[in-house]
């Protein structure tokens, strides 16, 4: 491995364990290099996230996110707030089939781009691979609010692995400070060891990469928020 993450670690052929990217991600992150998985780690990231996103769709008390809709519509009929919560809770369901893939997916493509620009010799597949074993820390920070949500009959957008706990949930700075989360960090800290030992990139690029994307995204969340 080149630059700054050159080491003693030894690679290895074995496949890399999803165990593993929590307890050893270098390890996995060497094995992946060597034999990038896909399919398991998809099925298990989706699997995890459905099972998080069914908890917030369907247990949760939904009354003040459709009555702060209705406040913001045109129309504040019951049938109108029962058909915006079962929407509602439809589509926080069925993201948690699509935006595990999307995660994933976006990033990688973005770190392949970036690595041809750069020289670096690693493919799209190994980078896929790196990023649906990583995103298993973000199912895992889903499925740990969702439990804690539905255990304290906390507002169903309620994050408690982070800053942005201390806002009102509907509160526009809520998704901005989405950044500073536990599990978050935990993902920008393992996205830049990946890109270090699988992609080759040096300590400037591996780090700074996930850091700005991360910002990025929490400041689309932000002006999505604060449109009326």
């Amino acid at each position: 491995m080149e630059g700054f993450y050159l080491n003693s670690v030894d690679s290895s052929t074995a496949k890399p364990s999803v165990i593993g990217i929590f307890t050893s991600p270098i390890v996995q992150f060497q094995r992946i290099k060597d034999t990038p998985l896909v399919v398991i780690p998809l099925f298990i990231l989706i699997a995890i996230s459905l099972i998080a996103s069914g908890l917030i769709a369907y247990i949760p008390d939904y009354s003040a996110v459709i009555q702060m809709t209705l406040e913001q519509g045109l129309d504040t009929s019951n049938e109108f707030a029962e058909a915006m919560e079962v929407f509602t809770r439809l589509i926080v369901f069925i993201s948690g089939l699509f935006v595990p893939v999307f995660i994933s997916l976006l990033p990688a493509f973005i770190f392949w781009v970036v690595g041809k620009v750069l020289g670096s010799m690693v493919s799209f597949k190994q980078l896929f691979s790196m990023m649906l074993y990583v995103s298993l820390i973000v199912a895992l920070g889903s499925l740990f609010n969702s439990i804690v949500v539905v255990l304290f009959n906390l507002d169903p957008m309620t994050v408690v692995t982070g800053v942005s706990m201390l806002f009102d949930p509907l509160d526009p700075l809520a998704p901005l400070l989405s950044f500073f989360d536990i599990f978050n960090i935990w993902y920008i800290i393992l996205t830049a060891l990946g890109l270090g030992y699988v992609a080759g990139f040096n300590k400037g690029a591996a780090w700074s990469l996930p850091i700005v994307l991360s910002l990025i995204t929490a400041f689309i969340a932000y002006l999505t928020s604060g449109i009326q």
